[in-house]
């Protein structure tokens, strides 16, 4: 695929060299000032919008965290593995073994790694890779974004003739083991429809008004909706009816604190992979679509704009444990970069999506054979 052809694709304007950049950062990037909390953050916005040698662009935004707020959430790892075992229904030895079988057959595949890749143009006939969805004010970028994944992967693997929404709310509500609203997998999930909606047997319920993304204040466990095993009134099945399975599940990457679960994953992955990360995901995604990847996140993240985002421990302060969909990568200005789609709306960001530098691999990754 050409760079004009990702472009057009991502729907956004962006700068292909680092003097195009250096121009764009003299623009201010305060636009309102509230209090003292917000003056803060302009000016932590403004000093990340010009780190040298960076290749994105900051934007003031209001409602970004801080990093002194900390929900005492649980980690990455936590919530990759109760999604895989609960979702799934497998125990550690099954899981391992599923893992064990899918990378040695990544492996034996015969492929030409492209330069470019982005899963709406590989699979442009299936609606769910093309959404963009709100966590609004629950700490449910882990579910979100999961049942982002897992939607694509339905349409992906059906050939394009199952299009449906996994429901986030289902997940969040009725995984007591996954953090609900806290953040950070039942084993089945239903369709669902995004805020706002009457579609799907469980529509999410959060009002995304508060903020992109919401303030980590809100994301607390007595926010969690009820589990309810029943359909919205105007759907046209029941909530038994409606439940979807996957036949396999695995990991793709476990470093953040998964080997205090089950250390023989970490270690296994390790002799699998034999650190080209990159390309085993790049082989994923081009052969079986979307993964959920967790990262931890920055406080300057919350500011991005556009272009090519690169952590910067030495400018920014460690705010908490995040997961989106990776779903493409690509180049621009001779920086490498991953392509994810976000949950924090299409006000943020490239239109809700957003671009990181390659080198960055997600701490943890796991996805599942729809």
């Amino acid at each position: 695929m050409t760079q004009s052809a990702m472009d057009e694709i991502a729907l956004v304007p962006t700068a292909n060299d680092e003097a195009a950049f250096t121009a764009r950062t003299e623009e201010p990037a305060v636009h309102v000032v509230t209090s003292r909390t917000d003056s803060r953050k302009a000016k932590l916005a403004k000093k990340y919008q010009r780190t040298p040698l960076a290749f994105y662009q900051a934007r003031y935004n209001k409602f970004a965290s801080r990093s002194e707020v900390n929900t005492g959430t649980l980690s990455d790892a936590d919530t990759a593995r109760m999604i895989l075992k609960k979702f799934f229904d497998l125990d550690d030895e099954q899981l391992l073994q599923d893992t064990e079988k899918h990378i040695e057959g990544l492996w034996r595949m015969k492929l030409n790694i492209p330069k470019f890749f982005d899963v709406r143009a590989a699979w442009p006939q299936c609606w769910a890779v093309h959404q963009i969805f709100n966590q609004a004010g629950c700490g449910s970028c882990w579910s979100v974004a999961a049942t982002s994944v897992m939607s694509d992967r339905v349409c992906i693997h059906s050939n394009g003739t199952v299009q449906t929404q996994i429901s986030a709310l289902d997940l969040t509500s009725c995984c007591l083991s996954c953090g609900g609203c806290t953040y950070v997998f039942p084993v089945s999930l239903n369709i669902r429809g995004a805020f706002g909606s009457h579609e799907g047997c469980r529509p999410y319920t959060f009002e995304p008004s508060c903020g992109a993304p919401c303030g980590s204040s809100l994301y607390r466990k007595d926010r969690t909706p009820r589990c309810e095993r029943q359909c919205q009134e105007l759907y046209h099945k029941s909530y038994d009816q409606d439940l979807v399975q996957a036949r396999k599940a695995y990991w793709l990457r476990a470093i953040n604190g998964s080997a205090e679960y089950t250390p023989v994953v970490k270690t296994t992955l390790q002799r699998l992979i034999n650190g080209k990360f990159t390309e085993i995901l790049q082989r994923e995604l081009m052969t079986y679509g979307p993964v959920l990847a967790c990262f931890t996140l920055f406080e300057d993240f919350q500011h991005y704009m556009s272009g090519i985002y690169r952590t910067d421990e030495n400018r920014s302060l460690q705010l908490y444990g995040h997961c989106a969909k990776l779903m493409g990568w690509g180049e621009e200005g001779g920086v490498k970069y991953w392509l994810y789609a976000n949950t924090w709306g299409r006000d943020w960001g490239e239109h809700g999506f957003f671009r990181i530098a390659m080198d960055e691999i997600p701490e943890e990754v796991v996805a599942g054979v729809m």
